[in-house]
């Protein structure tokens, strides 16, 4: 889907505007502690034995509960110090596509215990989600992991069982989006510096960003 690129244009043309941002990666560990780092390191290396283990064997809620921990520990050493100083935390991922995926793959976990499980980790204030029809984002893909196709074995060609399973995930979300005011960016291929000049536009109509300073940064970035 390319959000991790799109996430690091945005930072760009947010600190072009002259916001202060902090750029909050998925799945990064460096927590600027050593000790927090190496335990944030652990935390994400457990969550992605899941792309290389039958992770269904130890139940939902244990995935659950480690990816809370590791969501709620970024907050503690990332997110809640750039917020307390003023900045923007801009995070390429949260936690919600887990819920889609656990939503996707069946999950007999009740809805209300994940939501309270999550319900302890900070919210974003504003959430956009990149649309890219899942067909387009198998063909785009090169390497492909365990989790990306649901649970149970694969069969078949490898970029139609994830693009079904990717497709249940973006229903998911699109659900999730509909009881939420979060803002969908459709994309159907286009470079990421323009989906980041369209999140840029997003963040101005809800009022975190002057429009004279979505002006500067469109100027910033297409020099």
């Amino acid at each position: 889907s390319g959000k991790s690129t799109t996430a690091r244009h945005l930072v760009t043309r947010l600190r072009s505007a002259g916001v202060a941002v902090t750029p909050v990666e998925h799945n990064g560990h460096d927590l600027g502690h050593p000790a927090a780092s190496d335990y944030a390191a652990e935390l994400v290396a457990l969550k992605r034995r899941t792309h290389h283990f039958p992770f269904e064997i130890l139940g939902d809620l244990h995935w659950a509960l480690i990816r809370a921990s590791y969501y709620a520990l970024v907050d503690r050493f990332v997110v809640a110090p750039a917020l307390s100083r003023g900045e923007v935390a801009v995070a390429d991922g949260w936690y919600h596509k887990f819920l889609a995926r656990v939503r996707a793959s069946g999950c007999a976990m009740d809805t209300e215990l994940l939501e309270r499980i999550f319900g302890v980790v900070r919210a974003p204030d504003v959430v956009l989600v990149l649309d890219t029809p899942p067909e387009l984002a198998a063909v785009r893909k090169q390497d492909f992991n365990g989790a990306e196709y649901g649970v149970g074995h694969v069969r078949g060609d490898h970029r139609a069982v994830f693009a079904r399973y990717q497709s249940e995930v973006r229903h998911q979300l699109m659900v999730m989006a509909g009881g939420r005011d979060w803002h969908r960016i459709a994309s159907a291929g286009e470079p990421p510096e323009e989906i980041a000049d369209r999140a840029m536009e997003v963040l101005t109509r809800t009022g975190l960003l002057p429009r004279p300073a979505l002006s500067t940064a469109l100027r910033e970035g297409a020099r």
